[in-house]
């Protein structure tokens, strides 16, 4: 899911669905990203676009395991591998208050920085993959 997407109020939506009366659908609830990706894996790209009011509402869905549908008053089981991603730096963000110092620490327990592709060829990981595909060819033909 990509938080820069979407509005600050259709983020909750998508996230952590809505309640069957204010579902589109008013047969039934919508599910959100949380919930579809029950026991498995959500990735938020772009995470240090997530406004402060719903980065409080994710770090207490990493520290308690639990969220509620937007409207909705009943706790849902969150059980996912989150893995976020971001071009911002977000220590620097921490320190000029623009995110949650909490959440980047809960969510950092496994930083992995990448150059980003216009650095050079050299460490151009689309590049890498690129030169990779391009030997593994060469020797099949």
């Amino acid at each position: 899911m990509n938080c820069a997407s979407f509005s600050e109020a259709l983020i909750e939506s998508e996230l952590f669905g809505t309640k069957k009366e204010l579902s589109p659908a008013p047969t039934s609830a919508t599910a959100g990203y949380f919930e579809r990706a029950a026991d498995g894996s959500l990735l938020l790209d772009e995470i240090g676009e997530m406004p402060l009011a719903l980065q409080a509402k994710l770090l207490r869905v990493l520290e308690e395991g639990t969220y509620e549908r937007v409207g909705g008053e009943q706790a849902l089981k969150a059980d996912v591998r989150l893995i976020a991603t971001t071009n911002r730096d977000l220590e620097q963000e921490v320190a000029q208050g623009q995110f949650r110092r909490d959440l980047f620490y809960r969510m950092n327990a496994m930083p992995l920085t990448l150059p980003a592709c216009g650095h050079g060829p050299r460490y151009s990981a689309a590049n890498t993959v690129f030169h990779r595909t391009l030997r593994l060819r060469a020797r099949r033909s």
